[in-house]
């Protein structure tokens, strides 16, 4: 908990109970399934920005079934779905301009990934969640990358960012 003098809060309470029984559930559906269990981690993790919806559709998954093949599904999808992104405009460095698509380029990438989310969906119904519209929407969202984001931590500056003036150089 980053503030501990929140920790009597019973709003605070209720959701560190919450990501408890969250994580019991995860732990015990994906034991035989390292990577995909620090794939779900990483994406929990303090720094995604979409670690709110990655919980929400996780509860929902995990509600009625153990909801491990599902979630490798729906986690296997948006794996396919950031491929074909990286085929079509792959990542170049900073300052540099993407690569522009031609209209047939886009609408056939934006073919794969509508074919591709409409899987992830098929999973994630197969989970039989008590609320499948909100499960829909939150996989719709995170496979495109739209939605709430979370506020992330500022990352430091390369080389700690202290600011401070330089040590004193010793010359002779």
């Amino acid at each position: 908990m980053t503030n501990p003098a929140k920790a009597g809060d019973p709003a605070v309470q209720q959701a560190t109970e919450n990501a408890a029984a969250l994580g019991v559930k995860l732990a015990e559906a994906l034991a035989s399934n390292r990577p995909l269990l620090n794939d779900i981690l990483f994406k929990l993790a303090e720094t995604s920005p979409y670690r709110t919806q990655y919980k929400q559709m996780l509860q929902l998954m995990l509600e009625n079934a153990t909801g491990a093949a599902e979630i490798k599904g729906v986690m296997d999808s948006f794996n396919q779905i950031q491929a074909v992104r990286e085929a079509y405009q792959p990542r170049v460095p900073r300052g540099q301009p993407r690569v522009e698509l031609t209209p047939e380029q886009t609408q056939q990438m934006m073919g794969e990934m509508q074919r591709l989310i409409q899987q992830a969906r098929d999973y994630a119904l197969q989970s039989n969640p008590s609320n499948p519209d909100l499960l829909l929407q939150i996989v719709a969202d995170l496979a495109l990358g739209k939605g709430q984001r979370d506020e992330t931590p500022r990352k430091p500056p390369f080389g700690g960012g202290q600011g401070g003036p330089r040590p004193p150089q010793n010359r002779q």
